[in-house]
């Protein structure tokens, strides 16, 4: 059985940009961001004081210090 995304989406674009960094924040225990570095793809974890915010009209994502990196 297919899923019809048609409502999903509909919802999604109703949004305001403070109800989805809501669902982002609920949701951050299962986001992490990609990051290659120096040739080398680690899976880094997002901020643990300030994970996520509004900066103008985007989601800001912040993502743990350069230095604290993990391989994935």
């Amino acid at each position: 059985m297919k899923y019809n995304y048609t409502e999903l989406i509909k919802l999604a674009n109703e949004l305001s940009l403070e109800d989805l960094l809501f669902i982002m924040q609920i949701n951050q225990d299962r986001i992490f961001v990609h990051v290659n570095h120096n040739e080398v793809s680690y899976c880094q974890d997002l901020d643990k004081k300030v994970p996520m915010c509004l900066n103008g009209t985007s989601i800001q994502i912040n993502i743990e210090s350069i230095q604290e990196i993990k391989k994935c």
